[in-house]
């Protein structure tokens, strides 16, 4: 998530070392039934970003493709729901998980906040943050 102003130097870098899979700021891989979709959140969290439109478009489109798999889990790095005494997304990014992500798919797991939770279930989809890696916020979870 921290692209620090040159988004496409992990795309660069993918391309330069094969153990690095990253084929785009969004994507879908499909693993037998289970599908996974990365989703970029960062484009949601500007003012305005174009690329954000064209992944709104893209995970309507894939919609058909996912029709076939036992199980669709989503990731992303900003969290739809949120630890206690954070807000949950809002704006684009709210309206974005509104509009594809609830309801629609198995699991979504995010990061961002720095804490391992279950966060529950909202019309059918789980929510997980997994985001302890970082600094310690002295709340329960934190790893």
């Amino acid at each position: 998530h921290d692209y620090q102003g040159n988004e496409a130097a992990w795309l660069d870098i993918s391309k330069k070392h094969p153990w690095i899979f990253f084929p785009h700021y969004y994507y879908l891989q499909k693993m037998n039934a289970a599908c996974f979709v990365g989703m970029d959140t960062n484009f949601y969290t500007r003012a305005f970003a174009p690329e954000s439109l064209r992944q709104r478009k893209w995970l309507k489109e894939i919609r058909t493709e996912l029709k076939d798999c036992k199980l669709k889990v989503l990731y992303s790095h900003h969290p739809y729901l949120s630890k206690p005494g954070r807000r949950p997304a809002r704006g684009w990014l709210k309206d974005i998980y509104q509009d594809l992500v609830v309801g629609q798919y198995d699991v979504v797991v995010s990061g961002h906040d720095h804490i391992l939770a279950d966060l529950g279930k909202e019309k059918g989809t789980h929510f997980y943050l997994s985001g302890a890696g970082g600094r310690n916020d002295e709340v329960a979870g934190f790893l």
